[in-house]
């Protein structure tokens, strides 16, 4: 996939193997995340942690009983809401 970086506006072709994923144990969090090749800014693609990982498991749930609904869209918009606040936090310790 090509991407243009937002630091440096260089474009850079990303693939699998470009996808790095790091956990960091004390905050008990799962990372993947890739590097833009011509500057190294990071960018985040996901934080997975017990809340994450507990949303999910409720989201699909949900999902198989009720299709997509209200109670559906919820535990998706709590699981962005509370990733990209992970993000947030966690970017600078990569």
């Amino acid at each position: 996939m090509k991407c243009i970086c937002d630091n440096c506006e260089q474009e850079f072709l990303l693939e699998a193997k470009d996808i790095k994923h790091r956990a960091i144990d004390e905050l008990m969090i799962n990372v993947s995340y890739f590097e833009c090749s011509n500057c190294k800014q990071k960018y985040i693609i996901e934080c997975v942690d017990q809340y994450i990982l507990k949303e999910q498991r409720r989201y699909l749930r949900l999902s198989r009983q009720n299709g997509k609904n209200e109670s559906t869209m919820k535990a998706l918009k709590n699981m962005k809401v509370h990733s990209d606040r992970l993000k947030l936090n966690i970017i600078d310790l990569l």
